[in-house]
């Protein structure tokens, strides 16, 4: 299952494809966003993180990112680099999409703990209802009928 990234900018939430600025603080944002924030483009050498308001001084503070690789690019991006980078890529980019994913459970209306809830409650509700109305509440004590 692809995950979709979702702009940084609580107002917007906007799923992105294809480019999104992604900052040196971990944050992402669509096109939009960017140039209403003054991010892109922009000749101005110090921005601020709309997200989390770090200094973006360097060029490479602020990236444009395809987000959609072709399998060539893929194929060849990391080739001629040792293990050790690739590796250090590998885990920045993990580290990125956790942060994200965290980013996502706070900045949404019901979090993925409240909706696992919800969705446990669905399938246990119809299934204790059914209990009862065939007499068996959870819980409850059974009782033998005496043979008389």
């Amino acid at each position: 299952m692809e995950h979709t990234f979702r702009c940084n900018v609580l107002r917007c939430r906007r799923e992105l494809v294809g480019q999104a600025l992604v900052t040196i603080c971990s944050h992402i944002f669509c096109a939009d966003c960017a140039r209403r924030q003054g991010l892109y483009p922009s000749s101005e050498s110090s921005k601020r993180c709309p997200a989390c308001g770090t200094e973006l001084r360097k060029p490479d503070d602020i990236v444009l990112a395809t987000l959609s690789l072709g399998e060539e690019y893929k194929t060849s991006v990391l080739s001629g680099l040792s293990p050790h980078v690739i590796m250090e890529c590998v885990g920045r980019g993990l580290s990125f999409w956790a942060y994200q994913m965290i980013q996502e459970e706070q900045a949404s209306p019901i979090s993925v703990s409240q909706a696992l809830a919800t969705d446990l409650s669905s399938q246990c509700v119809p299934a204790i209802s059914g209990q009862v109305r065939h007499g068996k509440a959870p819980g409850a004590k059974q009782t033998i009928p005496e043979n008389s």
